[in-house]
């Protein structure tokens, strides 16, 4: 490499010349800026353009937590962050009687399972379930897999939920 200040012969990893001492401020050439927007632009469009079902086939299985929406409801209403921490990284696969279905802010159908007590459990679907959802009556029973479990005032919410194949 040879320094801009001097242009005396330098080793290419050297910050500093030894002859003159001047910083060796490194540019970019075009390659590398071309090379760094590529793998930018390919990062956020390649995602879009892959088709949805290769998309899913490559989401790792989450070992699976079965529980019936009572006692799911009991467990968090009693300690909703040591259930957090038992829902991390596992599916739920909650049992229950509907009690409602509804849509949410962003016209997802939330299912309401039956919980024994005032207030029921809460399970935001996938899109991909609404027509399933739209068929549900109450008192029918179902099994709901959910990919994401939390609790707002000790209340079950699942998320990212599915109904299980041989439940519909």
């Amino acid at each position: 490499m040879i320094c801009r200040h001097c242009k005396q012969t330098i080793n290419y990893r050297t910050l500093q010349c030894p002859h003159c001492a001047e910083i060796q401020w490194r540019t970019l050439t075009a390659a590398t800026v071309v090379t760094f927007f590529g793998l930018v632009i390919a990062g956020v469009a390649l995602p879009l353009f892959v088709p949805h079902r290769a998309r899913a086939s490559t989401t790792p299985h989450l070992p699976v937590i079965t529980i019936s929406a009572r006692e799911l409801y009991t467990a968090y209403h009693n300690g909703p962050g040591a259930m957090n921490r038992r829902f991390a990284g596992h599916m739920a696969r909650i049992s229950g009687v509907v009690t409602s279905v509804a849509q949410d802010f962003a016209t997802r159908s939330v299912v309401s399972l039956q919980s024994g007590h005032p207030v029921n459990d809460q399970m935001t679907m996938k899109d991909s379930e609404t027509a399933a959802a739209a068929k549900l009556h109450t008192g029918e029973k179902v099994v709901i897999d959910c990919a994401h479990m939390s609790s707002i005032v000790g209340i079950p919410e699942g998320s990212d939920c599915t109904f299980e194949s041989s439940s519909r």
